[in-house]
C-alpha cells in the first residue's frame, strides 16, 4: 500500500533542491456577453431594416433623404443603439445597425479570481484591464462562410482601461494585417473621426484548433485599445463604413445640387432579394435641362452616343469601390473642362452599389442567397440573382442598341471596382492575355496621372475561376474591348524599398483614385478641351486664370487660402490648384504632359504588341480577381501553373521564348489560346525603336483624334445575340402548360 502511495505522488526534483514550485497557471474561461441572434438583437434589426425599406420605397426624385446620411450616425438623431444593459460585463456591444456583422462577444475570465485577468484585470469596478474573443457572422447563407468584413461597437459605461480583442474566425490566409495595417476606430467622444492606427499590439496569424470550434481552416485578428473616457461610444471596422443610407445621402445631396442635377438621372435599375431598390445613374451632358427648345430636345434624343459603364461595391466587405466611385461621380458631374467633354460625348451607365442586401447585412462578398454575384454573370438566375440578372439585360441591350429608355449605339468600356485586403496599391485587371498592347493604355494612363495606382500589378490573365466575373462575360459574350477589374488597396500604396507604404488609404484619398480614373478617362478619348477662354456654367467651378490653372470660385472669394476650402464642396473642379495642393500624389501637369500616342509607343517598345504579365516577370504568386478566391476552382488554378511552371516541357518551352525575343516582352500563345475577340489584334510582330520613328509622323497626321481601335484592325466585331437565360422555374412551368394544353 505504501509503495502504491509513492509511485502515485513521485517526488519533484526541483522540491528536493529546495526550490519553489512553479505556480500553477490560472485557467480561463469564457462567459458570453452579446449574441447577435438573441431575440432582443434580432428585433432590433428587423426594426432598422424595415425602416430602410420604407425610406428607400417613399424616396421620391429630387426629395431629400430622411434616412442616416453618416455612419456612424453623427446627424444628429443619435446612435441606433438604445441605452439598456444587454450584458453583465462591463461593455456593452452592438452591430445592429447598417454593415454591422458582430456574431457573438465573449469575456475572458480567469477562474482562479472568479472574474478579470492577470493581477490588474477584472470586471468588476476596478478592473483596469479586459480581454475578449469575438466572431463575425459569415455571409448570409454562405457554403463558404466567408468571414473577412467587420464592424461593431461598444459602450464602455464608467470603465476606463485597456481592452484586449482576440477576432477568431478570419478566413483569409494572407492579409494586409500582416504588414502593418490595424482596425480603424472612431470615438464619439475624441471627434477624430476614423483613425486608421489608433490601436496597439496588431497581430494577425492562424487559429488554434481548439479555439477554432470545426470552423476549419481560420485565423486571428488580435489588437488592443486603450480607453480613457467614461460613457464613450467606440466603433471598429475592417474600413470605414460605406453604407446604404450614406448611399443615398449622396445622391440627394446630388439632386439637390443645381448643377449636378442638369447632367444626370437617378432609376430604379431592380429590386433585390430584400425588397431594396437598386439605383442606376444615366450621366450626360444636359440630361435634365428643362431650358432647351423643344427642337433641341428632339435633336438631342435622336442622337445616340456610345455608353461607358460603371459598376462597384458587388462585394460588400470592400468597402473602398464605393468611396472609389464616389470620387469618380463628383469628378463626371463637376465643372472641369474635361469632365464636360466626356458628359458630351459619352453616356455613363453607373451602378454606385450592386449588391446592396449584403452591405446592409455586412455580408463580405455574398448577396442573401449566399451566392458571390462576381461568379455568376455567365448564367444569372433571375431569381436567385436578380441585380446580376437585370444589369446583364441592362447591358446587352446597350451594347446591341436596342434601348429606347436608354439610347446608345454600344458600350466603349466597362469598369468594375472593388478592394484587396492582401495587396497594396491600385492596379487593373484586364480581360485577355494575348490583348493587343492598346489594352493597357488606359490603366497605365491612369499611373502616371497618380502615384496611388501601380501599372506593375497589371495583369491580363483570366484562369477559370474568373470566367464568370463581369469583366470577362462583358468582355466575351458583349464584345467590350475594354472590360476591366479595378482594384484599391485597404491599406496603402505600394511602398518603397524600405518597406514602409507611402502613407495610408483614406476614403477621401481612395476619392482621389475615382477621379484619376476619370481623368484617365477624358485622356484615353481625347476629352481634355484647352482651359484658356472656358467659362464655367453659373456653380462653384468658374475660374479666372492662375497661371496654368484657373482658381476656382470658391477659393477666389477666399483670397485662395491654402486651406483649399473647395475641398469640401460637393463637386470636385480639379482645375483649381487648391484641390490638390495637399495632394502630392495626385501629378495634375501630366494631364498636359501625355498623349495617348506617346504611352502607347513607350508600351510596345517595354513590351511588345501584346499585352504584359506582370506577375509572371515579377515572379509574383498572385493571380487573384477581385481580392483572390478561397474557392476549389482558384486552388486548382494555382495548383496547375505552379506545377505546369516546373513542369520540363514549361522550361525548355520558356528556353526558347527567351532566346526568340527580347526580355520583358510576350508573344499572343503565352498564356492561352487566343478567344474570338483576339481575331482583332493584328500578328505579335517585332516593333523596333526604327519603324516606330519612320512610322510616328504618318501616325500624327492621319490620327487628329486617338482611337485606340485603330492600333488593331479598324473596326468593331459582330455582337452575338445571346440569349437571356431563363430560370429551371420557368422551364417546368413552361413544360406543364404544354402538358395541359395537350391534354385539353
Amino acid at each position: 500500500m505504501a509503495q502504491r502511495r509513492r509511485s502515485a505522488s513521485p517526488r519533484d526534483p526541483k522540491t528536493d533542491a529546495g526550490e519553489e514550485p512553479p505556480a500553477p497557471q490560472p485557467k480561463s474561461s469564457l462567459r458570453t456577453v452579446f449574441q447577435r441572434k438573441c431575440p432582443e438583437e434580432l428585433a432590433l434589426r428587423r426594426s432598422m431594416l424595415a425602416e430602410l425599406v420604407r425610406q428607400t420605397s417613399e424616396l421620391e426624385e429630387r426629395r431629400p433623404w430622411t434616412g442616416h446620411s453618416t455612419s456612424p450616425f453623427l446627424d444628429g438623431r443619435g446612435s441606433p443603439q438604445s441605452a439598456r444593459r444587454t450584458a453583465d460585463g462591463p461593455l456593452r456591444f452592438s452591430s445592429h445597425f447598417e454593415c454591422g456583422n458582430l456574431l457573438s462577444a465573449k469575456l475572458v475570465v480567469n477562474s482562479s479570481k472568479g472574474t478579470g485577468l492577470g493581477s490588474s484585470g477584472g470586471s468588476g469596478p476596478g478592473a483596469t484591464e479586459l480581454e475578449y474573443e469575438l466572431l463575425v457572422d459569415s455571409d448570409t447563407q454562405s457554403a463558404q462562410g466567408h468571414t473577412q468584413w467587420f464592424y461593431f461597437s461598444f459602450r464602455n459605461g464608467q470603465f476606463c482601461g485597456t481592452v484586449h480583442f482576440r477576432l477568431v474566425n478570419l478566413r483569409k490566409k494572407k492579409s494586409l494585417y500582416q504588414q502593418g495595417m490595424q482596425p480603424f476606430v472612431f470615438s464619439r467622444k475624441k471627434q477624430r473621426g476614423w483613425e486608421p492606427f489608433g490601436c496597439q499590439g496588431v497581430s494577425y496569424g492562424g487559429t488554434k484548433k481548439e479555439k477554432s470550434e470545426g470552423r476549419g481552416d481560420v485565423n486571428t485578428l488580435q489588437w488592443s485599445y486603450r480607453i480613457d473616457r467614461k460613457e464613450d461610444e467606440i466603433f471598429f471596422a475592417a474600413y470605414p463604413p460605406y453604407t446604404y443610407s450614406m448611399m443615398y445621402s449622396f445622391l440627394s445631396s446630388l439632386e439637390q445640387n443645381a448643377f449636378a442635377r442638369r447632367h444626370f438621372q437617378r432609376r430604379e435599375l431592380c429590386r433585390s432579394i430584400g425588397q431594396l431598390p437598386v439605383p442606376l445613374l444615366v450621366i450626360e451632358e444636359g440630361v435634365n435641362d428643362e431650358s432647351e427648345a423643344e427642337g433641341q430636345m428632339e435633336a438631342k434624343e435622336v442622337k445616340e452616343k456610345l455608353a461607358i459603364v460603371i459598376i462597384a461595391r458587388q462585394h460588400p466587405g470592400e468597402v473602398v469601390g464605393s468611396w472609389a466611385v464616389q470620387g469618380l461621380l463628383r469628378f463626371l458631374l463637376g465643372a472641369t473642362p474635361a469632365a464636360k467633354r466626356l458628359r458630351e460625348e459619352f453616356v455613363f451607365h453607373v451602378i454606385p452599389l450592386v449588391n446592396v442586401d449584403g452591405v446592409v447585412h455586412g455580408n463580405s462578398r455574398c448577396t442573401l442567397a449566399g451566392v458571390d454575384p462576381n461568379r455568376v454573370w455567365h448564367d444569372p438566375n433571375p431569381i436567385l440573382h436578380p441585380v446580376v440578372f437585370a444589369l446583364k439585360n441592362h447591358m446587352r441591350s446597350l451594347s446591341q442598341g436596342m434601348s429606347t429608355a436608354y439610347p446608345a449605339k454600344g458600350i466603349e468600356m466597362f469598369l468594375d471596382l472593388h478592394g484587396h485586403s492582401a495587396k497594396f496599391g491600385c492596379f487593373f485587371y484586364g480581360s485577355n492575355p494575348s490583348a493587343h498592347i492598346s489594352n493597357a493604355v488606359f490603366p497605365k494612363l491612369c499611373s502616371l496621372i497618380s502615384t496611388d495606382i501601380d501599372f506593375e500589378q497589371c495583369h491580363w490573365r483570366c484562369p477559370k475561376s474568373h470566367r464568370k466575373t463581369a469583366r470577362y462575360v462583358v468582355y466575351k459574350q458583349f464584345g467590350v474591348k475594354y472590360a476591366y477589374t479595378v482594384e484599391c488597396s485597404l491599406y496603402g500604396p505600394v511602398p518603397h524599398e524600405s518597406g514602409a507604404p507611402l502613407g495610408h488609404f483614406t476614403p477621401s484619398r481612395v476619392e482621389f483614385v475615382g477621379c484619376a480614373v476619370g481623368c484617365g478617362l477624358a485622356i484615353f478619348f481625347n476629352a481634355e478641351e484647352d482651359q484658356e477662354g472656358q467659362e464655367g456654367e453659373g456653380q462653384e467651378g468658374q475660374g479666372v486664370d492662375v497661371g496654368d490653372m484657373k482658381l476656382c470660385e470658391v477659393c477666389r472669394s477666399s483670397d485662395g487660402a491654402s486651406a483649399a476650402p473647395c475641398d469640401l464642396n460637393l463637386l470636385l473642379d480639379i482645375s483649381c490648384p487648391n484641390v490638390l495642393a495637399k495632394r502630392p500624389w495626385f501629378q495634375m501637369e501630366r494631364l498636359l504632359e501625355i498623349t495617348p500616342q506617346s504611352v502607347l509607343e513607350s508600351l510596345a517598345l517595354t513590351y511588345g504588341e501584346v499585352v504584359p504579365d506582370m506577375a509572371k516577370l515579377k515572379d509574383s504568386d498572385d493571380g487573384g480577381d477581385s481580392d483572390g478566391d478561397d474557392g476549389p476552382e482558384a486552388e486548382d488554378d494555382r495548383r496547375k501553373e505552379t506545377a505546369g511552371a516546373s513542369s520540363p516541357t514549361a522550361r525548355k518551352k520558356n528556353y526558347k521564348d527567351s532566346v526568340k525575343r527580347p526580355s520583358g516582352t510576350r508573344s499572343a500563345g503565352d498564356d492561352e489560346a487566343p478567344s474570338p475577340r483576339a481575331a482583332e489584334s493584328p500578328p505579335a510582330t517585332s516593333l523596333d525603336a526604327e519603324t516606330l520613328a519612320r512610322n510616328r509622323v504618318s501616325r500624327a497626321r492621319s490620327m487628329d483624334r486617338f482611337d485606340p481601335l485603330q492600333c488593331a484592325s479598324g473596326a468593331r466585331p459582330p455582337i452575338v445575340d445571346y440569349s437571356i437565360p431563363i430560370s429551371s422555374i420557368y422551364l417546368s412551368t413552361m413544360s406543364t402548360m404544354s402538358t395541359m394544353s395537350t391534354m385539353s
